[in-house]
């Protein structure tokens, strides 16, 4: 997935707003009013997946010398808020430190500071929807200069255990052919693992920067009224 959409980043059209052909693969938009959570899916905290891989450890500074390889573990993280927005590939990842980055978030008055923005405005943000034991969620970066956009939809099993199985992803948006050959094959020899619920007691607001994108609300009108709400 990490090759094939650094591959994929070197076609997509750059632009200085989010491409009309992601725009229009979007087929979950914002619905503040009439969007419900089940219960079947757990918000109260977030979910991370674990996921190992082989990294190098060179003997000199700055990747210098000979080397050997270690097997390391990160995690992707996934956090859902009430209103049907949700989170991923959030920073810092590491178990430990996440539940104290949300609490900090949350309890920081200065909405214009590093930390609140590193959060609103750095990780993938997106939408999802629930339907029967299925999740489905679509998401979108928010690249830095060049704008270099990259949007998937993933879909997950919401198991009985309080955990959920991502068993598909595409990426949103029109591409090669070739490339998006390179990427399914990718996908078809991918191995999922099931996420792990971490209960968080206090967690921050679903201010996410896609608000301010008017394509991304149902209603023209809500959108409208949350931006006089903002003035």
């Amino acid at each position: 997935m990490f090759r094939s959409l650094l591959m994929l980043s070197f076609v997509v059209i750059i632009s200085c707003g989010v491409p009309k052909h992601i725009r229009n693969d979007f087929s979950i938009l914002y619905d503040s009013i009439n969007f419900k959570v089940d219960t079947i899916l757990k918000i109260n905290g977030y979910y991370t997946i674990p996921k190992q891989y082989f990294s190098p450890r060179f003997e000199k500074p700055n990747f210098r010398g000979k080397y050997t390889t270690a097997l390391d573990t990160f995690y992707l993280n996934y956090i859902f808020f009430e209103d049907g927005l949700y989170a991923r590939n959030f920073s810092p990842n590491i178990p430990d430190t996440v539940i104290k980055y949300l609490k900090e978030i949350a309890h920081d008055t200065n909405t214009t500071g590093l930390l609140k923005r590193s959060f609103y405005q750095g990780p993938y943000w997106g939408i999802y929807r629930i339907d029967g034991d299925t999740l489905i969620t679509q998401s979108i970066n928010n690249p830095c200069t060049p704008k270099v956009w990259v949007a998937t939809e993933e879909r997950f099993f919401i198991l009985k255990n309080n955990s959920i199985l991502q068993f598909s992803t595409k990426v949103l948006g029109k591409y090669p052919k070739y490339d998006m050959e390179i990427w399914a094959q990718e996908e078809k020899d991918k191995k999922y693992n099931p996420a792990i619920f971490i209960p968080v007691t206090i967690l921050p607001e679903s201010n996410s920067w896609l608000k301010k994108e008017k394509w991304f609300w149902k209603d023209e009108a809500e959108y409208l009224k949350w931006q006089s709400k903002k003035k």
